[in-house]
């Protein structure tokens, strides 16, 4: 939501003209402080929210009423983001101001002229409104600004409509540092794979997409393998070469406002695998191009040397239309660079793992990788 935010607002500004280096756009985060204990209990409430804790130096139990609401709750969630959604909409409604949040991470992206008195208004409203900011976490308007444990860069947004996002660098060190110590120690145990795997998620979200989620399957598995010395299998050290490599390597995220404004390519690709026909194996792709006449296509079998690595099974077909994705994307490469393109596959299994970057299936997972890769 923030790149589309950052997209429409810079359109908006060239509609209207404003080119200037004033008008360049800027970001700024404010962040509730201590957000949950800012939302007060009814006091028929506080006698059901206690909060009891082992005292070793009187050896008793003590027994404490919360006033605010309790963190560990199954209703808190929802409870905040009201709150929350709150202050967001009453900004943008009120003060007409473009900020939007993540439960208490609110974000305003203004331009230059603009941010100061735009960041100035929302801190008026929480305060007046009674909630408090922390003011060790605000950041000023700058056209380089984290958000989520994001970098958003939009200093070339205006010179080559390019917006660039990538995971902030404590992070991505903190991460491969990990790793590389879960690889020293031979070791991974199913508590430390649910917090390494909720970590390169979020990772692979902001960074490189689909392309990592096939080594992030491997470290998910670990999480429910709650017997053995949970030593390093062979599948976990490679899936943490892959995830390193691609942490080490991986460019950032770019967003261009001239590819999201063009209408965008439509690929079809099928595959069929019938025993009663040469080639056995087949694939088949059309390419259709926005103000092009006619449709380019094409069509090949499947090399034996590809079948002949798959595990046997008595329908293939699946892997045949996976096979047929980065065929397409191979051979019409010269068309698809920087365009936008909606892949049509007639196949539930195979379109499944594409859209989820993985797969249980192992065969699946190479076709999957080199796809998105």
């Amino acid at each position: 939501s923030i790149m589309l935010l950052i997209v429409r607002y810079e359109a908006v500004l060239r509609e209207r003209g404003l080119l200037g280096p004033q008008w360049s756009l800027v970001g700024a985060t404010e962040d509730l402080k201590a957000a949950y204990r800012q939302c007060p209990l009814s006091d028929s409430m506080i006698s059901l929210c206690l909060v009891m804790f082992y005292n070793p130096s009187t050896k008793a139990l003590d027994c404490h009423e919360s006033y605010g609401q309790p963190f560990g709750a199954g209703h808190a969630v929802p409870n905040f983001y009201r709150i929350a959604q709150w202050c967001a909409t009453v900004g943008r409604r009120l003060l007409k101001l473009p900020v939007d949040h993540f439960f208490d991470d609110f974000w305003i992206v203004e331009p230059k002229c603009l941010a100061p008195s735009g960041v100035w208004a929302f801190r008026s409203l929480m305060k007046s409104c009674g909630f408090g900011l922390d003011p060790g976490k605000s950041q000023i308007p700058a056209s380089v600004w984290n958000a989520l444990g994001v970098a958003f860069d939009m200093q070339t947004l205006r010179a080559q409509s390019k917006l660039f996002v990538k995971p902030r660098t404590k992070r991505l060190v903190n991460v491969i540092g990990e790793l590389l110590q879960v690889w020293k120690d031979n070791r991974l145990s199913p508590s430390h794979a649910a917090r390494l795997f909720g970590k390169l998620d979020f990772l692979n979200q902001t960074l490189f997409g689909k392309v990592g989620r096939t080594g992030l399957l491997p470290i998910k598995r670990r999480q429910y393998e709650l017997i053995g010395d949970h030593s390093l299998s062979f599948e976990l050290r490679a899936a943490i070469t892959w995830i390193v490599e691609l942490l080490v390597t991986c460019p950032p995220r770019e967003l261009s406002l001239h590819e999201a404004s063009k209408p965008p390519l439509l690929l079809y690709t099928d595959g069929s695998a019938n025993p009663n026909r040469e080639p056995m194996h087949a694939v088949g792709a059309v390419l259709f191009i926005p103000g092009q006449e006619k449709p380019l296509y094409t069509g090949c079998a499947v090399p034996d040397e590809v079948v002949s690595r798959w595990i046997p099974a008595k329908q293939q077909i699946h892997l045949v239309e996976l096979f047929a994705g980065p065929v397409a994307l191979d051979t019409f490469r010269p068309y698809l660079v920087n365009q936008r393109i909606i892949h049509f596959v007639d196949n539930s299994s195979a379109l499944g793992a594409l859209v989820k970057g993985y797969s249980n299936n192992s065969d699946c997972v190479r076709l999957v990788a080199d796809y998105w890769l």
